[in-house]
């Protein structure tokens, strides 16, 4: 398996809300508690939690801790703090170690286990049987890629997959759901006199090479994002024959190397001249239309960028980078070399005039009515689970909002390290000088029955005046909750066991259908979600998908099953 991981870059979307502003009621600056305790790194989770590497008090051991309202756990054979993954988990990748801090366990399961069921999935659910693969031989195809790495997000994964004639790339979600992205391309191209040529497909822009002579090819492309709805990647047009002319037909091959150390005004003028075009595309995570029995995205949108450039870049080069998506807009977070100073730019994805060939274009464009910041002091930043930019700075924690940074928390001055993961949870720390800040909302007990105080261990930092209940709780009217490690309810759905419950707003526990999405959903009596084949109370048969989905419009093993579902 061939799985390559950027640990330089961190490219992160909104996965959680929007961009939270401060307000009169919540922009007062609070200080945090001095704590005593050695860390090395920390990762912050919601309501308080987190993930750290060190120990507490002299006489414990050290190691990697889940710290919780009830107590610090011990995470054996864990190492350092490892990476966010999904919404609830961290990876320690190379002790093979999946922690679900919604439990305080880790899984059966690593994420190298999970891959390959993906793409044993994949290679006998799709590969095998769709046509657009026939060609594919199951070696061919592999998983190469997490997308975002390191962020809180939905998970999916780029995999490659290619055949005499040419190469895929196709985008899987954890529950093997996918999207072959190789098809849309969506661009408009002008050659050398200016004309203007769609090339809404990959076909078209081989076609347009026979047809014209002309050798246009895409020899880069790079995944960089997701946020809640769509995949974001880059990729590099060049048109070889402009290239050879500007280049005195000195045979130069544009890869990621040559991008990457290519001089600037070099690049402005292969760019300027049309030798080279960058693209950002949106990729919609609904499946659309298929395409030889393949699923292609519902909807792609393309976007020059070659006005952001110099970041992608610095993105091929590996080069500690940051970026968030919000609404259309691409916001840029970039460190100086000794991470002494930050500057913040935002880029609309939007349609402008084009200049150069009149009319108007989809385009990545600096918003120059925004107030961005540049070679500010800092001493450390983080970007929270809801996109949010926040920077220490000489004992302040400061987080971007109304144009300015403007500062929430107080730390001790010598804290040089941060990891936030809303403006209600957090951590900072100094390694050097064995001290550390911690935010957190302790939670009020949820059992009502129980009147037991815990007693928190010397690693507890927050106390409770009741014992906090987790795992399922059967609530007074007869219906189940399941209760996160902070006693919260569990909403939507939650893997217990390796099954699927789904909790409802009010936090309870549902049977029968449901509808999550638009999709419909089979739950048992036990709530457990229910696959394959399920003949209803009204005599009739649904087929429900591995991932739980009602089947529709298709046909299952050869039975046909109608738009309500239903086989007939």
């Amino acid at each position: 398996m061939r799985f390559n991981r950027t640990t330089s870059l961190l490219i992160c979307g909104a996965m959680v809300g929007g961009i939270v502003p401060l307000t009169a009621a919540n922009a007062s600056v609070k200080a945090l508690e001095t704590k005593d305790g050695l860390i090395y790194d920390a990762q912050a989770f919601a309501n308080g939690m987190y993930i750290y590497d060190g120990r507490k008090a002299d006489d414990s051991e050290a190691g990697t801790y889940f710290s919780t309202p009830k107590g610090d756990i011990l995470i054996d054979d864990a190492t350092g703090v490892g990476e966010k993954y999904g919404m609830n988990y961290i990876n320690f990748k190379d002790d093979d170690i999946l922690f679900n801090m919604m439990t305080g366990q880790a899984e059966d399961d690593s994420e190298d286990d999970k891959i390959s069921r993906l793409e044993n999935k994949f290679r006998h659910k799709v590969l095998d049987k769709v046509k657009r693969y026939n060609d594919v031989d199951d070696e061919d195809f592999n998983i190469t890629e997490k997308l975002a790495v390191n962020c809180y997000s939905k998970i999916w994964y780029e995999a490659k997959a290619q055949d005499k004639d040419r190469d895929y790339t196709i985008y899987i979600d954890e529950n093997g759901d996918y999207l072959d992205a190789s098809e849309d391309l969506n661009i408009i191209y002008h050659d050398a006199k200016g004309n203007k040529v769609k090339l809404d497909t990959y076909e078209d822009l081989l076609d347009y090479n026979k047809e014209n002579n002309a050798e246009l090819s895409i020899p880069i492309s790079k995944s960089l994002l997701v946020d809640g709805s769509n995949i974001y990647r880059a990729f590099v047009l060049v048109d070889n024959n402009r290239l050879k002319e500007l280049t005195e037909n000195v045979n130069m091959e544009i890869d990621s190397d040559v991008l990457e150390n290519i001089d600037n005004r070099k690049l402005e003028l292969l760019i300027g001249k049309g030798a080279i075009t960058v693209y950002i595309q949106k990729i919609s995570m609904e499946q659309g239309d298929k395409k030889d029995g393949a699923y292609l995205p519902k909807k792609v949108e393309t976007y020059e960028a070659n006005a952001i450039l110099p970041t992608l870049k610095d993105f091929m080069a590996g080069e500690e980078v940051s970026a968030r998506i919000l609404d259309k807009n691409i916001y840029i977070v970039k460190p100086d070399t000794d991470n002494t100073e930050i500057s913040y730019k935002k880029y609309k994805m939007t349609t402008v005039k084009d200049k150069v060939y009149g009319g108007s274009k989809k385009a990545v464009e600096e918003d120059e009515d925004f107030d961005e910041i540049k070679d500010e002091d800092m001493d450390d930043f983080s970007i929270d689970a809801h996109a949010n930019l926040w920077v220490l700075s000489k004992g302040k924690i400061k987080k971007y909002a109304n144009g300015e940074l403007e500062t929430v928390y107080k730390v001790d001055s010598s804290m040089d390290r941060l990891s936030v993961f809303d403006e209600n949870s957090m951590i900072a720390w100094n390694t050097d000088d064995e001290i550390y800040s911690v935010l957190n909302t302790p939670t009020a007990a949820i059992d009502n029955s129980a009147t037991e105080k815990a007693v928190p261990s010397e690693n507890t930092s927050v106390e409770t005046e009741a014992v906090v209940q987790t795992g399922w709780v059967k609530n007074e009217d007869g219906s189940w909750s399941y209760k996160n490690l902070d006693g919260t309810n569990a909403l939507g759905w939650v893997n217990d066991n390796g099954n699927w419950y789904y909790l409802n707003n009010d936090g309870k526990m549902q049977t029968g259908w449901i509808n999550d999405g638009g999709d419909w959903y089979y739950l048992n009596l036990s709530g457990e979600m229910k696959t394959g084949w399920h003949k209803d109370s009204n005599g009739k048969w649904y087929y429900l998908l591995e991932s739980g989905k009602m089947a529709h419009d298709t046909v299952v093993n050869g039975y046909t099953i109608d738009s309500n579902g239903v086989w007939v």
